[in-house]
């Protein structure tokens, strides 16, 4: 069961990331004028070869098993 607040509705998973070439961006943050002016976000880059190759392993496998679908 997950958790939920008082008006009953469930918690999210508000996570995103971005792999560009040898750098990850894990973060909360949309991109938004209330995210880089207002929202109080958190991120981290990450740029370890092993991590960057294994994200992209992981994202791969999510496309490959249609879980994930390629825009450009």
């Amino acid at each position: 069961m997950s958790q939920r607040n008082q008006s009953g509705r469930p918690g999210k998973l508000h996570a995103k990331f971005a792999v560009i070439d040898d750098a990850a961006l894990v973060s909360s943050a949309n991109l938004t004028d209330d995210a880089f002016n207002r929202n109080l976000e958190i991120g981290v880059m990450i740029r370890d070869p092993s991590f960057i190759t294994s994200t992209n392993a992981y994202v791969d496998g999510l496309i490959s098993s249609h879980v994930l679908q390629r825009f450009f």
